[in-house]
């Protein structure tokens, strides 16, 4: 482990042989690396953690585990036929624009290997046990940087695939153009060639 991955006191950081590793275009500094099958994300979820994917095209997209409790009924329904109280099971959650909705994984979530955990404090939850440090104000401003790092190498991609469209569309076109200019002089020799 490099000692850019030491957190608070010389410990190793909570993001250590995780989700984080020195990023290219950001010196020593940590930063999150996609890699992690939806197995440990799961895991890390159920430790309290909130995970994303890199492949989410979304901004400020992530999970979050809510493990099973009970909640004071909300509708009649439910009171008519559950009661004044109602058990719910655990479920993820997904936080989209500061609003939450229940998620289950897709066939391409489950296969991904582009998860990571996000940085914060892990707190002692389901049995994880895990007394790791808060990440250091320099990993989080790591994590923030590769966010926008990622954002601007998918806006590249785009412009480039749209140039590349472009320029497709042009040589088409041209093709089309020479096509029907040897159309057109066909057609033209075969008009003189039956004048009487």
């Amino acid at each position: 482990m490099s000692a850019g991955h030491q957190g608070h006191h010389g410990a190793p950081g909570p993001f250590a042989g995780t989700a984080f590793d020195d990023h290219p275009n950001a010196g020593a500094a940590l930063a999150p690396k996609p890699g992690l099958p939806f197995g440990e994300a799961l895991a890390a979820l159920k430790c309290g953690r909130r995970v994303a994917r890199e492949g989410w095209n979304g901004k400020g997209l992530w999970l979050y585990f809510v493990p099973a409790a009970t909640y004071n009924a909300m509708t009649d329904a439910a009171r008519d036929h559950i009661g004044d109280v109602v058990p719910y099971n655990a479920y993820l959650a997904l936080v989209s624009g500061g609003k939450v909705s229940t998620w289950a994984p897709s066939i391409n979530d489950a296969l991904a290997e582009d998860w990571f955990v996000l940085p914060e404090p892990v707190p002692e939850w389901n049995g994880c046990n895990r007394a790791e440090p808060a990440p250091t104000p320099e990993e989080v401003a790591a994590f923030e940087y590769r966010q926008a790092w990622l954002a601007q190498q998918r806006a590249h991609k785009r412009q480039d695939e749209l140039e590349q469209a472009l320029e497709d569309g042009r040589r088409e076109l041209s093709d089309l153009a020479a096509t029907l200019s040897d159309k057109a002089r066909d057609v033209l020799v075969l008009a003189r060639g039956n004048r009487p």
